[in-house]
């Protein structure tokens, strides 16, 4: 939030963390949320008036006032266990989960899940394994990818697992650069 000045972190086990002026401080994700599940911080995401936190126990979204709502299976989310964070260019939020994908509206109102019953045939993703492309979003999981296209909640029911390419390998004593590339099913590279 460049605004206030504060970096948050989020990490396995230990929580939601605030930088702020040269100090640390654990950030308690709700007072309701407190099994250890829930500390499991495994996504952020901050867009222009809130945090969103992805958790073992589902979204818990901080307002500018840093009041929390807390989204998870109780009120609409396939699954609890949030691996990634984006933003879908509505306002709204894609969440990727150990069972699915679902979009969340900018009013936290309206929760859509995609998985199997859609005709999904990747629903457990992977930590981080997100990548936007214009109108699209790619979310990697085990077995392949989803390709969702925004502008139409829809999803590309074909997975894709890309043949990877090693495209260079650099060793300067100090460190070592491994650069991948990946082919398209078109075989182009990427």
């Amino acid at each position: 939030n460049p605004g206030k000045r504060r970096v948050w972190v989020g990490n396995r086990g230990r929580g939601l963390y605030c930088i702020k002026d040269d100090a640390i401080r654990h950030a308690p994700l709700t007072p309701e949320i407190t099994d250890i599940i829930s500390q499991n911080v495994l996504s952020l995401l901050y867009d222009s008036s809130r945090l969103w936190a992805g958790t073992g126990a589902g979204v818990v979204v901080y307002d500018n006032d840093g009041r929390p709502d807390v989204i998870n299976k109780n009120n609409g989310l396939g699954n609890n266990v949030i691996h990634s964070l984006i933003p879908d260019g509505h306002g709204g939020v894609w969440a990727s989960t150990n069972n699915g994908i679902t979009n969340i509206d900018k009013t936290l109102s309206t929760i859509r899940n995609y998985g199997s019953q859609e005709g999904m045939t990747v629903t457990e993703f992977s930590d981080g394994a997100v990548f936007p492309a214009e109108d699209r979003v790619f979310f990697g999981g085990v077995g392949g990818w989803i390709e969702m296209v925004s502008n139409e909640n829809s999803f590309s029911r074909k997975p894709f697992s890309p043949k990877i390419h090693f495209g260079e390998f650099i060793d300067n004593d100090s460190h070592t650069q491994i650069y991948l590339r990946a082919e398209s099913e078109h075989g182009d590279m990427v």
